[in-house]
């Protein structure tokens, strides 16, 4: 057993990390974006492990954003690429990193190998186009970005339970309850995590050798951390 880091100060001091496990990727967060991370980080022939707080996974989303996927193709949806971005970060007050939007909005057309083909198709369902964006005005402008699952083309589908069995039957390391406390780097380059079961009340080390993936969503949830960040927040949202 290895006393915790130095640099891990809001943690009880003589509290140990039980042991390592050492991966290829580490994905944390077991929401849409983290189960699309761990599907092509396996695929790709990586050692995976991926994390998640909760009892399960967190598929809050749905629908899925994209720019010229094949179901948008399809039903003629089309988007101006260089119009949405910037109207993304005028939204937001050019307070953004403008080139992360255009990054997503260039590659965001090859929605989800491993959701379309190997999870949705087996199960007889597929995606959907959304057409109507409800554009209502230029201050909240809005593009039909929207992809849904779906049986019948008229209602919405969930899949997650079945992206759970995917993972599962694939070898990913599914570890639930579990929380990032803290990123490891060496080097000027995150090497892994320090992470807790909660479960088992105890911590320890994951080792990732080729990169950690954090698909958490922000700090939205984290009343600390939006005291710190973003105060202005807490005092204006409900």
């Amino acid at each position: 057993m290895t006393k915790l880091y130095d640099n891990v100060d809001h943690l009880d001091t003589n509290a140990y990390v039980a042991y390592t496990v050492e991966m290829d990727v580490m994905v944390v967060g077991a929401g849409n974006a983290g189960m699309e991370a761990a599907a092509a980080a396996k695929e790709a022939g990586a050692s995976t492990i991926l994390i998640e707080k909760e009892k399960t996974i967190n598929m809050m989303r749905v629908g899925l954003a994209s720019v010229g996927s094949r179901a948008q193709k399809a039903a003629g949806v089309t988007i101006n690429k260089q119009e949405l971005v910037e109207s993304l970060a005028a939204f937001a007050q050019h307070n953004v990193d403008q080139r992360l939007l255009e990054t997503w909005a260039d590659n965001r057309g090859n929605l989800g190998l491993a959701g379309r083909k190997k999870v949705l198709k087996p199960h007889g369902a597929h995606l959907r186009a959304e057409a109507d964006a409800m554009v209502t005005n230029k201050a909240y402008q809005a593009f039909p970005t929207e992809n849904d699952p779906t049986f019948d083309d008229q209602s919405f589908t969930s899949y997650g339970d079945w992206f759970l069995e995917y993972q599962e039957k694939h070898g990913v390391d599914l570890r639930f309850e579990t929380i990032l406390v803290n990123l490891i780097k060496e080097a000027g380059r995150v090497t892994g995590a320090l992470v807790k079961d909660l479960v088992k009340d105890e911590y320890y080390q994951i080792k990732a050798k080729k990169g950690v993936i954090l698909t958490t969503g922000g700090y939205s949830a984290n009343v600390d951390l939006l005291k710190e960040w973003n105060p202005l927040s807490l005092k204006k949202n409900v």
